[in-house]
């Protein structure tokens, strides 16, 4: 009998060369996939086994569904055009990878239904979007250029969401 703490001899086989042994849920053990024996060498998880390898396909139907949410919710925030600049920023290829993925975090935490404080509460329903979006906004302002102001007021303008003037202090 050999305790724990001593170690294995080479007499003794591995537990996955055991063909017969099966896991408390009573399935075999198969090395290399999710469940089978702790020892088993695993796979790499890679992103197109779950969202496939079309990435235009990925990032039209990404993108739609930004626009939608975001077409419901900007009407009321108050800072919307800065919402929609942190967006072109996040699109823009000479975009630190840092900023866009704070701008990523922050623009699918005000989309996604998920929220510390439901949406549809009056007054408060939105105050932890904004908060989120607020803090996202100062930490990456800097990279958020007067292209992607104009970008994002154009197509404020054009989405009919809100009327955009000109702002001469930016």
């Amino acid at each position: 009998m050999r305790f724990p703490w001593q170690p294995k001899t080479a007499a003794e086989p591995r537990p996955e060369a055991n063909p017969g042994q099966t896991s408390a849920r009573g399935k075999p053990f198969s090395p290399g996939q999710p469940g089978g024996h702790p020892d088993a060498a695993r796979k790499p998880l890679r992103p197109e086994d779950w969202v496939g390898t079309d990435e235009a396909s990925n990032e039209r139907k990404v993108r739609a569904g930004f626009v939608q949410a975001a077409k419901k919710h900007l009407i009321r925030v108050p800072m919307a055009e800065d919402v929609v600049a942190m967006y072109f920023c996040l699109l823009d290829s000479r975009t630190p990878y840092w900023v866009k993925g704070v701008a990523a975090a922050a623009l699918a935490y005000f989309v996604l239904p998920l929220d510390a404080v439901p949406d549809f509460l009056p007054l408060v329903g939105l105050s932890d979007d904004i908060g989120v979006l607020s803090a996202a906004l100062a930490t990456i302002s800097t990279h958020i250029t007067s292209e992607h102001r104009g970008k994002a007021a154009s197509w404020l303008r054009d989405e009919h969401l809100i009327d955009v003037t000109p702002d001469a202090t930016r």
